[in-house]
């Protein structure tokens, strides 16, 4: 005969199995200690700002790329670019929701690798300050020594 404490944990582990099994990431947990992050939330009326940070990216790919460093746009229709192109792969909505923006201000923001909110700005951040902040970071001046 079984024990009803036994079939109740037997009907545990199948409903933590099962929910398990429907779990994806999100993109935030994907790149979870693998790369720092730029998101640039676009305001619904164009701003020089947004474009400024898209310049600055495209001037010093490598140097972004040599700090494993992400750039996200999220335009104001939800569309989502991760550098420069086109992705579905970013859920705009839980970005908004973990990093709370006015939609008629820009914003930038820079995550570090350990998922946290490092700056905020309501300009563009020239690569010189984002370059000084990332440098500055004890996981970055681990990654330095090794190189």
């Amino acid at each position: 005969m079984f024990d009803i404490r036994f079939l109740i944990f037997l009907i545990l582990i199948i409903m933590i199995d099962t929910s398990q099994a429907n779990y994806s990431p999100s993109f935030l947990e994907k790149v979870l200690w693998k790369n720092r992050i730029v998101i640039s939330f676009m305001p619904a009326i164009e701003s020089s700002h947004s474009n400024a940070q898209s310049k600055n990216y495209e001037k010093e790919t490598e140097q972004w790329a040599e700090r494993d460093l992400l750039f996200i746009e999220i335009n104001p229709d939800l569309k989502v670019k991760i550098n420069g192109k086109l992705t579905h792969e970013v859920n705009a909505s839980e970005l908004i929701k973990t990093f709370p923006s006015n939609p008629d201000k820009y914003l930038v923001v820079l995550i570090g690798k350990d998922g946290s909110e490092k700056h905020r700005s309501l300009k563009a951040i020239p690569n010189s300050l984002l370059f000084e902040i990332i440098d500055a970071m004890p996981m970055r001046q681990i990654e330095m020594m090794k190189d």
